[in-house]
């Protein structure tokens, strides 16, 4: 486990929630955004090892269901896999999640597993993005239905260009393609929802006034409908926290606390209405009491993202 440039963020939201514009209330700056996410990227991607590997647990209510890991990696004319899309001689940061998770309801087991790749050019501007997502369904008389959705996405200069394909069974039911309008990034900064969490902990660790925009995807009755923008709002809402309730490597010990600051957000959508408000605790230094000489200051990393009564929790890093 990496120890000397870890500070824990808790990220309590939908692992689905995506955002628009995001504002993070705090010590405000007149940096521009890209030039603040550019060099805190740089802090936790360009070090020596350069790669950074997130471990967590899927819990529903007491069971654990599931493991979802993320990564993030500093490359240099290196050859990515983004989707279908082999990408060659690239540089600047290479993101990828895993999710796998099953649970049974009623009889019925739902089996769920998504995959993301995201590519970033060295001053963190997002070029190509990819997310698949297979869901496997049994129900109470050994029937099994699969469906699997893809969105494949592009970054212009001022334009977003995504294709989606879905299938159930095998069969195509859904083929599209479109186009989203945004800002230049130096005028406006964009991400993309796939390395969102990646993103969150870099605003977290400037608490400065800023804004970005995201593409939307909007799922309904279990097909994909409609792609637009969402907004987000938020601000320090408390500080000196305790963090508790983590896994494996950050499991709870006796007489070490990780304390930092509570963030709220609120989302908002113009289209279809009012998003789910979540919260993040920013952890700055693990306290042992035993021993103050040895505690420990980190660098920023997602423990805890919840929705409802599921909750990723951050077992290791690597």
């Amino acid at each position: 486990m990496k120890k000397s440039k870890l500070i824990i963020l808790v990220v309590i939201t939908a692992i689905a929630a995506i955002t628009g514009a995001v504002v993070l209330g705090g010590c405000n700056t007149n940096a521009p955004t890209q030039q603040v996410l550019f060099n805190e990227a740089n802090k936790i991607w360009t070090d020596k090892s350069g790669k950074e590997t997130l471990t967590y647990d899927v819990i529903s209510g007491e069971n654990t269901i599931g493991t979802y890991v993320m990564t993030g990696e500093s490359v240099k004319d290196a050859t990515l896999i983004v989707g279908d899309n082999t990408l060659e001689g690239k540089s600047g940061i290479y993101f990828t999640s895993a999710l796998n998770v099953s649970e049974v309801k009623d009889g019925i087991t739902v089996s769920t597993v998504m995959r993301t790749q995201s590519y970033l050019s060295a001053s963190f501007v997002v070029q190509n993005s990819y997310r698949e997502t297979v869901v496997t369904t049994i129900d109470a008389n050994g029937n099994t239905s699969v469906r699997t959705t893809a969105i494949s996405g592009t970054y212009e200069e001022k334009k977003y260009l995504y294709t989606i394909n879905q299938t159930a069974e095998g069969e195509e039911i859904t083929a599209d393609s479109g186009s989203l309008g945004h800002s230049k990034f130096a005028s406006g900064a964009y991400i993309d929802n796939d390395f969102m969490y990646q993103a969150v902990r870099l605003l977290a660790a400037v608490g400065s006034n800023l804004s970005f925009q995201v593409p939307y995807y909007n799922y309904t009755d279990g097909t994909f409908s409609t792609v637009t923008m969402e907004k987000a709002t938020s601000g320090v809402s408390a500080k000196n926290s305790t963090v508790t309730g983590m896994r494996g490597d950050f499991a709870d010990q006796e007489g070490i606390t990780y304390t930092g600051a509570l963030l709220s957000v609120k989302l908002s959508r113009n289209f279809p209405g009012s998003g789910t408000a979540f919260t993040c605790y920013v952890i700055t230094a693990k306290t042992n009491s035993a021993n103050e000489a040895d505690n420990d200051t980190y660098h920023y990393v997602p423990a805890k993202i919840k929705e409802d009564n599921i909750e990723y929790v951050l077992k290791s890093i690597s």
